[in-house]
C-alpha cells in the first residue's frame, strides 16, 4: 500500500504545478451522482494527458476515494475471512475435542477388555492344565482298570481251571475209592 500512497502523493504534487483544466460536464445518465465509471475516469484522464494537463483535482479526489474504497473493501474482506477462519478453527477445535474424548473412552474400553482378556487367558490356561492333568489321570486310571480287568479275567479263568481240575481229581478219587470198596458199576 505504501507504493500506492507514493504514487498518489506524486500525482498530487504534479497536479499542484500543472495548469488547471476545466472540469468535464457532469453526466446526466447517473442522475447527477458524484461517482463516475472506471471507463469514464480513464477516458477523462487520457484526455487530460493528451492536452498536456496533469492529473486534475477531480481525478485525484476520485483516485483517493477509489483507493479508500478499495482499502475498506480489502479490510472488510479480510475481517470476513478472519471471522470465517476463526469460526472454522473453533469448529475444528470442537471436533478435535470430541475426537480426544472418544479416543480417551476407547482407550479406557480397550484397557478394560485387555484386562478381562488377560484374566480369561490365565483362567483358560489353568483350566487347560487341569483338564490335561485330569485326562492324564483318567488315562492312567483307565489303563489301571483295563489291566486289573485283564488280571481278573485271567484269575477267573485260572480259578475255573482249578475248580475243574479239582472236580476232575475228586471224581477220579471217588471212582478210585468206589472201585476199592467193591462197587463194580460206577457211572
Amino acid at each position: 500500500m505504501t507504493s500506492l500512497d507514493n504514487i498518489v502523493q506524486a500525482e498530487m504534487e504534479a497536479a499542484k504545478t500543472a495548469p488547471r483544466a476545466a472540469p468535464p460536464p457532469r453526466r446526466r445518465s447517473n442522475g447527477g451522482a458524484a461517482w463516475e465509471s472506471t471507463a469514464d475516469r480513464i477516458a477523462r484522464e487520457t484526455a487530460a494527458r493528451d492536452r498536456g494537463v496533469g492529473v486534475d483535482a477531480q481525478t485525484l479526489a476520485a483516485r483517493q476515494t477509489e483507493t479508500s474504497d478499495l482499502r475498506k473493501q480489502v479490510a472488510s474482506a479480510l475481517d470476513e475471512e478472519r471471522k470465517r477462519v476463526a469460526k472454522r478453527a473453533k469448529e475444528l477445535a470442537s471436533v478435535e475435542g470430541e475426537l480426544a474424548k472418544l479416543a480417551t473412552k476407547e482407550q479406557a474400553d480397550v484397557a478394560t477388555l485387555r484386562g478381562r482378556l488377560e484374566g480369561l487367558s490365565k483362567r483358560l490356561a489353568a483350566a487347560n492344565a487341569d483338564a490335561k492333568r485330569k485326562k492324564d489321570a483318567y488315562e492312567a486310571a483307565a489303563a489301571t482298570a483295563s489291566r486289573l480287568e485283564q488280571e481278573k479275567k485271567e484269575l477267573h479263568e485260572h480259578l475255573a481251571m482249578m475248580v475243574l481240575s479239582s472236580e476232575q481229581r475228586k471224581e477220579d478219587k471217588l471212582k478210585e475209592l468206589l472201585a476199592a470198596m467193591g462197587a463194580t458199576d460206577v457211572s
